[in-house]
Protein backbone atom coordinates (compact mmCIF):
# COMPACT_ATOMS: atom_id res chain seq x y z
CA UNK A 1 0.00 0.00 0.00
CA UNK A 2 1.07 3.55 -0.39
CA UNK A 3 0.95 5.72 2.94
CA UNK A 4 1.34 9.18 2.67
CA UNK A 5 0.22 11.81 5.38
CA UNK A 6 -3.15 13.16 4.40
CA UNK A 7 -5.53 16.07 6.42
CA UNK A 8 -8.17 14.38 8.80
CA UNK A 9 -10.97 16.27 5.96
CA UNK A 10 -9.05 14.51 2.68
CA UNK A 11 -9.53 10.95 4.89
CA UNK A 12 -13.00 11.73 5.49
CA UNK A 13 -13.39 12.24 2.04
CA UNK A 14 -11.81 9.20 1.03
CA UNK A 15 -12.91 6.92 3.68
CA UNK A 16 -16.25 8.07 5.07
CA UNK A 17 -16.80 4.81 7.26
CA UNK A 18 -13.80 5.75 9.28
CA UNK A 19 -15.38 9.42 10.41
CA UNK A 20 -16.91 7.26 13.33
CA UNK A 21 -13.59 6.62 14.89
CA UNK A 22 -12.07 10.44 14.37
CA UNK A 23 -12.71 11.20 17.84
CA UNK A 24 -11.11 8.11 19.64
CA UNK A 25 -7.86 9.11 21.65
CA UNK A 26 -4.49 8.31 20.01
CA UNK A 27 -2.98 4.91 20.32
CA UNK A 28 -6.38 3.39 20.16
CA UNK A 29 -6.55 1.04 17.99
CA UNK A 30 -9.81 0.08 15.91
CA UNK A 31 -10.47 -3.37 14.08
CA UNK A 32 -13.93 -3.50 12.50
CA UNK A 33 -14.41 -8.00 11.44
CA UNK A 34 -16.86 -8.49 8.64
CA UNK A 35 -19.74 -8.39 10.38
CA UNK A 36 -19.47 -4.67 11.85
CA UNK A 37 -18.70 -5.64 15.28
CA UNK A 38 -15.99 -3.23 16.19
CA UNK A 39 -13.00 -4.07 18.60
CA UNK A 40 -10.94 -1.24 20.04
CA UNK A 41 -7.28 -1.63 21.57
CA UNK A 42 -4.57 0.37 23.73
CA UNK A 43 -0.97 -1.22 23.67
CA UNK A 44 -2.34 -4.59 22.37
CA UNK A 45 -4.98 -4.79 25.47
CA UNK A 46 -8.79 -5.40 24.40
CA UNK A 47 -10.66 -2.46 25.66
CA UNK A 48 -13.86 -3.00 26.70
CA UNK A 49 -17.01 -0.75 25.64
CA UNK A 50 -19.42 1.06 28.25
CA UNK A 51 -22.73 -0.20 28.37
CA UNK A 52 -24.51 2.49 26.42
CA UNK A 53 -21.25 3.83 25.07
CA UNK A 54 -21.44 4.65 20.64
CA UNK A 55 -18.91 2.02 20.21
CA UNK A 56 -21.43 -0.47 22.50
CA UNK A 57 -24.61 0.91 20.20
CA UNK A 58 -22.26 0.36 16.40
CA UNK A 59 -22.03 -3.42 17.99
CA UNK A 60 -25.56 -3.82 18.94
CA UNK A 61 -26.44 -3.05 15.98
CA UNK A 62 -24.30 -5.25 13.87
CA UNK A 63 -25.23 -8.43 16.49
CA UNK A 64 -28.94 -7.21 15.03
CA UNK A 65 -28.03 -7.12 11.60
CA UNK A 66 -26.04 -10.70 11.89
CA UNK A 67 -29.53 -12.51 13.26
Amino acid sequence: PDFRPMSMYELALSRPDLVKFFALPPGVDVIVNTTGEVGLYLDGKPLTPEAGSYIDMLNRAAAERGK
